[in-house]
């Protein structure tokens, strides 16, 4: 089943019943506090990672159910990650991009990439529980 990346996944909020493992590439140190607080308070484990190659070596080193990831990175963007990662064989089952950008082409360059969902910052924490509800188990 294909899923569409869209910024507002349906579900009615009531957060995900399962920890997860999340590897979180962003690099605002704010927005990496506020998830990290977030995951927390859900019982998911987090990685959280500034850039593409830490995303990359953090993947080699341990498997993860979610990737969690920004679009516009200081060496690269989400979509190339998600298809190097695809490449090497260490793409999360579930994938969640992320931007600042309200753009159509954004959207449509994540679902071709291989997102599930395209979230627009800022993002309220029960979109963030929808979309992380519909990770597969």
């Amino acid at each position: 089943m294909e899923t569409t990346p869209q910024s507002h996944p349906q579900g009615e909020g009531k957060g995900c019943k399962r920890s997860l493992r999340l590897l979180v590439v962003e690099d605002h140190q704010g927005l990496r506090w506020v998830l990290q607080a977030f995951f927390a308070m859900h019982g998911h484990q987090a990685l959280f990672v500034e850039n593409m190659e830490s995303a990359i070596r953090a993947a080699d080193e341990k498997a993860y159910d979610v990737l969690l990831c920004d679009i516009d990175l200081p060496d690269g963007n989400g979509w190339d990650l998600l298809r190097r990662l695809e490449r090497a064989g260490r793409r999360p089952p579930y994938a969640i991009a992320m931007s600042v950008f309200n753009l159509g082409e954004h959207v449509a360059k994540s679902k071709e990439a291989g997102y599930a969902l395209h979230l627009f910052k800022p993002f309220a924490p029960m979109g963030l529980e929808a979309a992380l509800e519909l990770a597969p188990a």
